[in-house]
């Protein structure tokens, strides 16, 4: 209970300070403070509409090049009418088997990778165990350069394996959205 009425007893004490000050207030500070600057020699510019040109805004997003204002922007219309016939000539090329062979391709590059990977993996494990077995420091020596060889193999293979994965979503995600039928997709 006590520590009810020390927290309504602080928030009425700080009401007052807490509301601020008025809007007459403000513009009164603000008037005193404009005519501070007018009595040292300030001068300000008051923009109007009048000030402003009719000059397009431009719309620039970071990294990209801005361009020059002299140069007047190409109708968009156009643009996309041109972007629409060229989108329309290049699916009309794309037909069954153009994505049978682009997905028969990008298949095979996976498939082949992923036995290389598997194969690296296991001519790892042999160096590895040859240099567990031998003795000799010569020997050794070569086992662990072959090794570290394989194992460099490996990582690249995998990275291999992780583009060709996304390649192939790449195509699914184009097929889809160019209303490809799935069966098309599979060889």
């Amino acid at each position: 209970m006590k520590r009810l009425l020390f927290a309504f007893a602080l928030t009425v004490g700080c009401a007052p300070a807490l509301m601020g000050q008025s809007l007459a207030d403000a513009a009164k500070r603000a008037e005193q403070e404009r005519a501070a600057k007018k009595a040292d020699g300030a001068s300000t510019k008051v923009y109007t509409n009048k000030d402003l040109k009719d000059t397009p805004t431009l719309l620039t997003v970071a990294g990209s090049p801005v361009p020059p204002l002299d140069r007047p922007a190409p109708v968009k219309a156009e643009r996309d009418e041109d972007a629409r016939a060229a989108e329309y000539r290049e699916a009309a090329k794309k037909d069954e088997a153009y994505w049978k062979s682009r997905m028969r391709d990008l298949q095979s590059a996976l498939d082949t990778d992923q036995i290389r990977l598997i194969a690296m993996e296991a001519r790892v494990a042999s160096l590895s165990a040859d240099f567990s077995r031998t003795d000799s420091v010569s020997e050794r020596v070569v086992l662990r350069r072959e090794r570290e060889s394989a194992v460099t193999e490996m990582a690249r293979l995998r990275a291999a394996i992780l583009a060709d994965m996304k390649a192939i979503d790449t195509v699914e995600e184009e097929a889809r959205r160019s209303s490809v039928p799935p069966g098309w997709l599979r060889p």
